[in-house]
Protein backbone atom coordinates (compact mmCIF):
# COMPACT_ATOMS: atom_id res chain seq x y z
CA UNK A 1 0.00 0.00 0.00
CA UNK A 2 1.08 3.47 -0.90
CA UNK A 3 1.61 5.89 1.82
CA UNK A 4 1.20 9.91 1.59
CA UNK A 5 3.37 12.40 1.97
CA UNK A 6 3.90 13.39 5.51
CA UNK A 7 3.22 16.98 6.09
CA UNK A 8 2.64 19.71 9.02
CA UNK A 9 -0.37 20.88 6.90
CA UNK A 10 -1.57 17.82 4.34
CA UNK A 11 -1.79 18.17 0.71
CA UNK A 12 -4.07 15.65 -0.45
CA UNK A 13 -4.79 15.07 -3.91
CA UNK A 14 -8.19 13.03 -4.83
CA UNK A 15 -7.09 9.24 -5.79
CA UNK A 16 -4.57 9.43 -2.48
CA UNK A 17 -3.96 5.70 -1.38
CA UNK A 18 -2.10 5.54 1.93
CA UNK A 19 -0.84 7.26 5.60
CA UNK A 20 -0.81 10.37 6.45
CA UNK A 21 -0.11 11.46 9.87
CA UNK A 22 0.03 15.44 11.11
CA UNK A 23 1.41 15.42 14.92
CA UNK A 24 1.57 18.08 17.26
CA UNK A 25 4.50 18.93 19.26
CA UNK A 26 3.43 18.90 22.90
CA UNK A 27 1.17 19.59 25.00
CA UNK A 28 1.46 23.87 25.25
CA UNK A 29 1.55 23.55 21.59
CA UNK A 30 -1.47 21.24 20.58
CA UNK A 31 -4.69 23.35 21.45
CA UNK A 32 -3.78 26.19 19.39
CA UNK A 33 -2.84 23.95 16.73
CA UNK A 34 -5.78 22.04 16.06
CA UNK A 35 -7.80 25.72 16.06
CA UNK A 36 -5.31 26.38 13.31
CA UNK A 37 -5.36 23.76 11.12
CA UNK A 38 -9.33 22.33 11.11
CA UNK A 39 -10.08 24.07 8.16
CA UNK A 40 -7.58 23.53 6.50
CA UNK A 41 -7.45 20.13 7.29
CA UNK A 42 -11.28 19.50 6.93
CA UNK A 43 -10.80 21.05 3.45
CA UNK A 44 -7.95 18.51 2.57
CA UNK A 45 -9.72 15.13 4.12
CA UNK A 46 -13.15 16.57 1.90
CA UNK A 47 -11.30 16.80 -1.01
CA UNK A 48 -9.71 13.51 -0.79
CA UNK A 49 -10.74 9.89 -1.65
CA UNK A 50 -8.92 9.08 1.59
CA UNK A 51 -11.09 8.71 5.27
CA UNK A 52 -9.08 10.55 8.08
CA UNK A 53 -8.78 9.00 11.87
CA UNK A 54 -7.54 10.95 14.68
CA UNK A 55 -6.16 8.98 17.69
CA UNK A 56 -7.06 10.13 20.93
CA UNK A 57 -3.57 11.65 22.49
CA UNK A 58 -4.82 14.37 25.15
CA UNK A 59 -2.32 13.70 27.99
CA UNK A 60 -5.65 14.32 30.31
CA UNK A 61 -7.54 11.54 29.23
CA UNK A 62 -6.55 7.80 28.25
CA UNK A 63 -3.97 8.06 24.94
CA UNK A 64 -4.65 6.16 21.80
CA UNK A 65 -1.82 5.52 19.51
CA UNK A 66 -2.49 4.05 15.99
CA UNK A 67 0.49 1.52 15.20
CA UNK A 68 -0.47 -0.66 12.40
CA UNK A 69 -2.86 -0.21 9.89
CA UNK A 70 -3.24 -4.01 7.89
CA UNK A 71 0.06 -5.01 8.87
CA UNK A 72 1.81 -2.67 8.55
CA UNK A 73 3.58 0.34 10.91
CA UNK A 74 1.78 3.37 9.86
CA UNK A 75 5.29 5.33 9.52
CA UNK A 76 8.43 5.50 11.31
CA UNK A 77 7.83 8.95 11.91
CA UNK A 78 4.44 8.83 12.83
CA UNK A 79 5.06 7.03 15.86
CA UNK A 80 2.87 9.00 18.80
CA UNK A 81 5.48 9.92 21.81
CA UNK A 82 3.42 10.47 24.76
CA UNK A 83 4.56 14.10 24.95
CA UNK A 84 2.33 14.14 21.59
CA UNK A 85 -1.40 15.31 21.74
CA UNK A 86 -2.88 14.09 18.68
CA UNK A 87 -2.34 12.14 15.23
CA UNK A 88 -3.69 11.96 11.88
CA UNK A 89 -3.61 9.27 9.48
CA UNK A 90 -5.43 8.74 6.49
CA UNK A 91 -6.52 5.70 4.71
CA UNK A 92 -8.49 4.46 1.80
CA UNK A 93 -12.27 3.90 2.32
CA UNK A 94 -13.39 0.17 3.51
CA UNK A 95 -12.29 -1.98 6.11
CA UNK A 96 -9.23 -2.01 8.01
CA UNK A 97 -7.58 -3.48 11.33
CA UNK A 98 -6.01 -1.40 13.54
CA UNK A 99 -3.75 -2.43 16.55
CA UNK A 100 -3.45 0.69 18.99
CA UNK A 101 -1.36 1.47 21.67
CA UNK A 102 -3.48 2.47 24.75
CA UNK A 103 -2.36 4.14 28.12
CA UNK A 104 -3.06 4.94 31.02
CA UNK A 105 -1.90 6.22 34.89
CA UNK A 106 1.67 4.68 33.35
CA UNK A 107 0.35 1.88 32.12
CA UNK A 108 0.32 0.31 28.46
CA UNK A 109 -1.52 -1.97 26.74
CA UNK A 110 -2.52 -2.75 23.37
CA UNK A 111 -5.28 -4.14 21.50
CA UNK A 112 -6.52 -4.11 18.06
CA UNK A 113 -9.78 -2.72 16.32
CA UNK A 114 -11.41 -3.60 13.00
CA UNK A 115 -13.32 -0.65 11.39
CA UNK A 116 -15.02 0.26 8.29
CA UNK A 117 -14.40 3.91 7.07
CA UNK A 118 -16.02 6.49 3.99
CA UNK A 119 -14.13 8.66 1.95
CA UNK A 120 -14.43 12.20 2.54
CA UNK A 121 -14.84 11.75 6.62
CA UNK A 122 -13.14 12.27 9.75
CA UNK A 123 -13.38 9.34 12.34
CA UNK A 124 -12.00 9.47 15.70
CA UNK A 125 -10.64 6.55 18.39
CA UNK A 126 -10.89 6.75 21.95
CA UNK A 127 -10.64 4.63 25.14
CA UNK A 128 -12.52 4.71 28.32
CA UNK A 129 -13.67 2.69 30.80
CA UNK A 130 -17.74 2.19 31.40
CA UNK A 131 -19.54 0.37 33.89
CA UNK A 132 -15.45 -1.31 35.11
CA UNK A 133 -15.28 -2.32 31.38
CA UNK A 134 -12.55 -1.15 29.00
CA UNK A 135 -14.10 0.13 25.83
CA UNK A 136 -13.19 1.29 22.40
CA UNK A 137 -14.52 3.42 20.28
CA UNK A 138 -14.66 4.98 17.13
CA UNK A 139 -16.78 7.99 16.25
CA UNK A 140 -17.70 10.24 13.29
CA UNK A 141 -16.14 13.68 13.78
CA UNK A 142 -16.62 14.85 9.87
CA UNK A 143 -18.66 17.77 10.73
CA UNK A 144 -16.74 18.45 14.72
CA UNK A 145 -16.46 17.42 17.62
CA UNK A 146 -19.74 18.60 19.38
CA UNK A 147 -21.23 16.71 17.06
CA UNK A 148 -19.98 13.34 16.89
CA UNK A 149 -21.79 10.37 16.01
CA UNK A 150 -20.67 7.00 17.79
CA UNK A 151 -20.58 4.49 14.78
CA UNK A 152 -18.54 1.75 16.62
CA UNK A 153 -17.93 -0.02 20.15
CA UNK A 154 -15.75 -3.06 21.57
CA UNK A 155 -15.83 -3.89 25.08
CA UNK A 156 -13.73 -6.32 27.05
CA UNK A 157 -11.27 -5.64 24.00
CA UNK A 158 -8.49 -8.22 23.89
CA UNK A 159 -5.60 -6.88 25.96
CA UNK A 160 -1.87 -8.10 25.73
CA UNK A 161 1.11 -6.29 27.56
CA UNK A 162 4.00 -5.90 24.46
CA UNK A 163 4.77 -4.41 21.58
CA UNK A 164 6.08 -7.81 20.81
CA UNK A 165 3.54 -9.74 21.62
CA UNK A 166 0.90 -7.19 19.93
CA UNK A 167 2.99 -7.72 16.71
CA UNK A 168 2.58 -11.37 16.69
CA UNK A 169 -1.33 -11.63 18.14
CA UNK A 170 -2.48 -9.12 16.06
CA UNK A 171 -0.50 -9.47 12.69
CA UNK A 172 -3.22 -11.69 10.93
CA UNK A 173 -2.04 -13.54 8.20
CA UNK A 174 0.61 -11.65 6.24
CA UNK A 175 2.91 -13.19 4.31
CA UNK A 176 5.56 -10.43 5.54
CA UNK A 177 8.38 -11.53 7.90
CA UNK A 178 8.45 -9.31 11.30
CA UNK A 179 11.93 -8.02 12.05
CA UNK A 180 12.56 -6.51 15.12
CA UNK A 181 15.44 -4.57 16.79
CA UNK A 182 15.50 -5.34 20.32
CA UNK A 183 15.39 -3.12 23.25
CA UNK A 184 16.86 -4.69 26.29
CA UNK A 185 16.44 -2.93 29.87
CA UNK A 186 18.74 -0.08 30.64
CA UNK A 187 21.35 -0.86 32.89
CA UNK A 188 21.16 -4.31 32.24
CA UNK A 189 24.77 -5.26 33.22
CA UNK A 190 24.78 -7.58 30.27
CA UNK A 191 26.24 -5.25 27.81
CA UNK A 192 22.98 -5.81 25.81
CA UNK A 193 22.10 -2.91 23.27
CA UNK A 194 19.40 -1.22 21.63
CA UNK A 195 18.95 -1.90 18.16
CA UNK A 196 17.19 -0.11 15.59
CA UNK A 197 16.96 0.03 11.64
CA UNK A 198 18.80 3.16 9.32
CA UNK A 199 18.28 1.39 6.15
CA UNK A 200 17.07 -1.36 4.62
CA UNK A 201 18.54 -2.70 1.07
CA UNK A 202 20.45 0.34 0.87
CA UNK A 203 17.48 2.73 1.15
CA UNK A 204 17.53 4.70 4.62
CA UNK A 205 14.45 3.87 6.87
CA UNK A 206 15.16 6.22 9.95
CA UNK A 207 16.29 9.71 10.05
CA UNK A 208 15.20 9.61 14.08
CA UNK A 209 18.35 8.07 15.79
CA UNK A 210 15.52 6.89 18.37
CA UNK A 211 15.17 3.06 19.26
CA UNK A 212 11.81 3.75 20.28
CA UNK A 213 8.78 0.95 19.00
CA UNK A 214 7.69 2.09 15.84
CA UNK A 215 11.29 2.84 14.27
CA UNK A 216 12.75 -1.03 15.39
CA UNK A 217 10.15 -2.74 13.61
CA UNK A 218 9.70 -3.56 10.13
CA UNK A 219 7.36 -5.68 8.21
CA UNK A 220 9.65 -7.04 5.14
CA UNK A 221 8.81 -9.59 2.07
CA UNK A 222 9.78 -13.20 2.53
CA UNK A 223 13.36 -13.75 0.90
CA UNK A 224 17.05 -12.01 1.46
CA UNK A 225 17.44 -8.11 3.12
CA UNK A 226 20.22 -6.03 3.26
CA UNK A 227 19.89 -4.56 7.15
CA UNK A 228 21.89 -1.71 7.85
CA UNK A 229 21.57 -0.93 11.84
CA UNK A 230 22.32 1.24 14.60
CA UNK A 231 23.42 0.14 17.84
CA UNK A 232 22.79 2.32 21.14
CA UNK A 233 24.37 1.81 24.44
CA UNK A 234 22.49 1.30 27.26
CA UNK A 235 24.23 3.22 30.20
CA UNK A 236 23.75 6.70 31.82
CA UNK A 237 24.04 8.69 28.65
CA UNK A 238 22.85 6.14 25.80
CA UNK A 239 22.35 9.06 23.40
CA UNK A 240 26.36 9.37 23.35
CA UNK A 241 27.04 5.65 22.83
CA UNK A 242 25.94 5.28 19.12
CA UNK A 243 27.46 2.87 16.76
CA UNK A 244 26.79 2.48 12.92
CA UNK A 245 27.30 -1.49 12.12
CA UNK A 246 28.06 -2.19 8.31
CA UNK A 247 25.04 -3.43 6.17
CA UNK A 248 24.52 -7.40 7.16
CA UNK A 249 22.37 -9.43 5.00
CA UNK A 250 19.97 -12.02 6.13
CA UNK A 251 17.24 -14.45 4.72
CA UNK A 252 13.51 -13.89 6.02
CA UNK A 253 10.56 -16.14 5.46
CA UNK A 254 6.94 -15.31 5.35
CA UNK A 255 5.02 -15.21 8.45
CA UNK A 256 7.96 -15.01 10.51
CA UNK A 257 9.00 -13.20 13.41
CA UNK A 258 12.63 -12.05 14.06
CA UNK A 259 14.40 -10.54 16.75
CA UNK A 260 17.74 -8.49 16.11
CA UNK A 261 20.13 -8.03 19.40
CA UNK A 262 23.35 -6.78 19.92
CA UNK A 263 25.90 -7.19 23.13
CA UNK A 264 28.98 -5.98 23.90
CA UNK A 265 31.71 -9.19 23.99
CA UNK A 266 34.91 -7.40 24.83
CA UNK A 267 36.27 -4.98 22.30
CA UNK A 268 33.64 -6.44 19.62
CA UNK A 269 29.47 -5.95 19.19
CA UNK A 270 27.81 -9.60 18.63
CA UNK A 271 25.07 -9.29 16.47
CA UNK A 272 23.15 -12.12 16.13
CA UNK A 273 19.51 -12.61 14.37
CA UNK A 274 16.70 -15.09 15.90
CA UNK A 275 13.74 -16.68 14.93
CA UNK A 276 11.26 -16.13 17.97
CA UNK A 277 8.14 -17.01 15.67
CA UNK A 278 7.36 -20.04 18.76
CA UNK A 279 8.47 -17.27 21.19
CA UNK A 280 11.47 -16.28 22.96
CA UNK A 281 11.71 -19.06 24.92
CA UNK A 282 12.06 -21.41 21.73
CA UNK A 283 13.88 -19.00 19.38
CA UNK A 284 16.07 -20.27 17.29
CA UNK A 285 19.50 -18.82 15.82
CA UNK A 286 19.64 -17.36 12.28
CA UNK A 287 22.53 -15.69 11.79
CA UNK A 288 25.58 -14.37 14.20
CA UNK A 289 27.93 -11.32 12.77
CA UNK A 290 31.09 -10.01 15.13
CA UNK A 291 32.18 -6.56 14.52
CA UNK A 292 35.30 -4.90 15.92
CA UNK A 293 33.94 -2.21 18.59
CA UNK A 294 36.90 0.45 16.75
CA UNK A 295 34.99 0.54 13.49
CA UNK A 296 31.65 0.68 13.77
Amino acid sequence: MKRCLIALIPLLLSGCTGFLIEQGINGALAIPRIAQYESAYKACYANSDCAAVIAQLSPWETAVSVLLVDHQPTDAAGFSYGYICHSRIFVPPGPHRFVVKISRAGRTIYSVMDVDVTARRAYRITASKQDNENVLQLWDETEGVNTRTLLQEVRKYPEVYSFDEAVRVFKGNSDSAVVIGNSPRRFNGLGEEYVYFCSIDGLEVNESGYPIEMFQMRFLPAGAHRIGARVQGTGLFPGLDIRTLPEIEVGFMGGHFYRITAKKAGHEVLVQFWDETEGEDKRTLVKELRFDEART
